[in-house]
């Protein structure tokens, strides 16, 4: 009988402890972006600031109508391309405020950014795809080589920005 007393109280968490975990901080508070950049690397603001640049940059001349013309819809005609290319920007900008949300919130990127790289991925293969299927690639090569080189660009920054908030947080935690 004692043996499973003495089991027992090796779970037993002391009052400091309790305490400690009642003190745990039970909600997120926002910071401004110099706290929230302050814990990072050179690279990592670089980084952040270029795809944050370059996809605000796409999204803004998207919602001018500046891409209508270039993209499936304003080649095929087909409705289906149309929301399907307004469903794509939409998601384009939820990552980008996302993004921006989980720095705010000092949160780790690690996750979204090699979740929004992949989503990417796929959205300049399917897009790619269409643009071929319509015929726009052979008709506007330089704008599907831009349309491209913009997508790859910004998977590579996904990519380079989760490893680099690793690399961030690590060296803040290091001794």
């Amino acid at each position: 009988m004692t043996d499973s007393n003495k089991e027992e109280t090796k779970h037993v968490i002391t009052q400091a402890e309790y305490e400690a975990l009642l003190k745990a901080p039970t909600e997120l508070t926002m910071s401004t972006y110099q706290e929230a950049l302050s814990t990072k690397t050179l690279q990592f603001k670089v980084y952040f600031f270029a795809i944050s640049g370059i996809a605000a940059t796409y999204l803004l001349v998207y919602f001018l109508g500046g891409l209508d013309k270039h993209l499936a819809f304003g080649w095929s005609s087909a409705p289906e391309d149309d929301q399907l290319h307004k469903l794509r920007f939409l998601l384009g900008f939820v990552m980008l405020v996302l993004l921006h949300a989980l720095l705010l919130l000092r949160q780790r990127l690690y996750t979204a950014s090699l979740s929004s790289g992949a989503l990417i991925t796929y959205f300049v293969v399917s897009g790619t795809s269409r643009l071929l299927e319509v015929g726009a690639a052979t008709k506007n090569l330089p704008f599907l080589l831009i349309y491209f080189g913009i997508h790859l660009a910004l998977i590579v920054l996904a990519v380079l920005i989760a490893f680099e908030d690793e690399r961030s947080f690590k060296r803040e935690w290091s001794p």
